[in-house]
């Protein structure tokens, strides 16, 4: 019987490392300069260059007028530019915000799931204490320490 009941807390207690094991994904919200530099370009246009300014103390008129000309069309396309970068970014962020909830939901139920399974491997180790000791088996310091035999390794995510 101690037999068998050695194999089934063998068995939970390998299931407690394997199920403590980190599985969160890994990751920061900081990405890396590669991640950054490998991130899909912008769907919107590029700024445009900025015309050429001519030299206030020398222009004519009619070059200072041209030049006024062409700063209103540039404005123009600049703001259309930021513009359209400001409503990527407020979309990427809404997308942003959606993944971190879902992120968080699934945080929430392996937590809960490991609080479960830790509850139940603690009960489970301390039964199987209290079996041995009515039988008259050796239990040792270790097998008392049932923290330690259900939760190995590291504990991701919280």
């Amino acid at each position: 019987m101690r037999m068998a009941l050695a194999a089934a807390a063998a068995t939970l207690a390998l299931a407690g490392v394997a199920y403590a094991q980190d599985n969160s994904g890994g990751g920061t919200l900081n990405p890396t300069a590669e991640q950054i530099a490998a991130a899909p370009p912008s769907s919107c246009d590029a700024f445009p260059s900025p015309p050429e300014l001519p030299n206030g103390a020398r222009a004519r008129a009619e070059q200072v007028q041209t030049a006024n000309t062409a700063i209103q069309a540039w404005d123009a396309q600049f703001r259309q530019v930021f513009n359209c970068r400001i409503a990527e970014d407020r979309q990427l962020e809404q997308q942003l915000l959606e993944v971190q909830a879902r992120r968080l939901a699934r945080r929430n139920e392996f937590n809960a799931g490991r609080a479960q399974f830790l509850e139940t491997c603690r009960a489970w180790f301390t039964e199987v204490n209290e079996f041995n000791e009515r039988n008259g088996q050796r239990v040792t310091d270790a097998d008392r320490d049932v923290d330690a035999r259900c939760v190995g390794g590291n504990q991701q995510p919280q």
